[in-house]
Order: structure tokens, then C-alpha cells, then sequence
């Protein structure tokens, strides 16, 4: 099994603030107004949580878990600010999907296969929380899709870039990601 000493500070970081990466980008990918950012950071923080309970056995999942006491958000977020709107948009996208490329290479490299899969798992179930933290294209939040479709587009990519084949009509977290 996996712990941090398996990884080197570079690879360690990128592990561990990929669930933080993920869900950023997903809180862009629609505005959802003031309301909508604040359940969508909340469903973030949430669905994070969540995989120390729904990991328990996943020893590089849980490494994560006791690292994050001093965790900070990476450099890069306050560099997002000076951009506007749709540049920030496009770059914290760009910037998470090659984020989930290096942490598949990673994961490949180091990992053991049900690691693996279980913390992809745990990326694609972020991903999926914080696109349905609010709804869209609707009235005040009262109305609308639960997930737009451009985040299914979205989450769809996050799931290719993690090295999981999903078909175009399927939600990445119901095919074979999960353990």
C-alpha cells in the first residue's frame, strides 16, 4: 500500500491538492451567482470529506486525509484572480486537466491498481458533487438541470484525463471507476 513516503514532495502535492484543483474548476465551468458558488465550494469541501469514510482501507487516500491538517490552497489560485472571468474560466481547466494527467502518470507509476481506481474514484465523485451542487438554467436555483451539460461535458474530460473511458451518454461515475 501506499503512503507518503512513496512519492516525492512534487508528486505528494500534486496528489494531494487534485480533490482541491477538481472541484475549482468545476465551480467555473457554469456561473451559478453568489448563492450557487457558495454551495458549490460547500459541496466541494464536502465531497472531499467524504473519501476518508468511503476509502477507509485506501491507505494513500488516508495519508491524504493526515496531511491535509497542513494543507494550504496551491500558489496558483491567486494568480486566477487577475484574470477575468472566461480567461480564468479556460485557464483553471486547462491547468486541472493537466493536473489529472500528471496525477494518472503518477498513479500508474506508484500506485497499487485498486488504489488506483479508488482514488479516481474519489476525484470523479468530487467532480460530481460540486456540478450538482446547484441547479442550472433555471430560476434562482428553484428550477433547472441538476447538472448542465456542459459540466457532463466537463466531468466527462476530467474522466479522460484520468485515464477512464466513459461513453458519451453515460455519467462518468457510473461505469467501472468505482470500486
Amino acid at each position: 500500500m501506499s503512503s507518503k513516503a512513496n512519492y516525492t514532495a512534487e508528486e505528494w502535492e500534486l496528489l494531494s491538492s487534485a480533490p482541491f484543483v477538481v472541484g475549482a474548476s468545476l465551480i467555473v465551468v457554469e456561473p451559478s451567482g453568489l448563492w450557487g458558488i457558495l454551495k458549490e465550494i460547500f459541496s466541494a469541501f464536502m465531497a472531499t470529506g467524504t473519501g476518508k469514510v468511503q476509502f477507509h482501507d485506501n491507505e494513500l487516500i488516508q495519508a491524504i486525509f493526515a496531511d491535509t491538517h497542513q494543507r494550504q490552497a496551491p500558489e496558483s489560485v491567486s494568480s486566477y484572480a487577475k484574470l477575468s472571468q472566461e480567461v480564468r474560466r479556460q485557464q483553471m481547466q486547462t491547468d486541472a486537466l493537466a493536473h489529472c494527467r500528471k496525477v494518472n502518470h503518477v498513479l500508474a507509476q506508484k500506485a497499487l491498481p485498486q488504489e488506483t481506481l479508488e482514488y479516481k474514484a474519489w476525484l470523479l465523485a468530487v467532480a460530481k458533487h460540486v456540478a450538482g451542487a446547484d441547479k442550472e438554467d433555471g430560476f434562482l436555483g428553484l428550477t433547472g438541470r441538476r447538472i448542465s451539460e456542459a459540466e457532463l461535458e466537463y466531468l466527462h474530460t476530467i474522466a479522460e484525463a484520468l485515464g477512464i473511458a466513459v461513453e458519451p451518454n453515460e455519467t462518468p461515475l457510473e461505469q467501472s471507476a468505482t470500486p
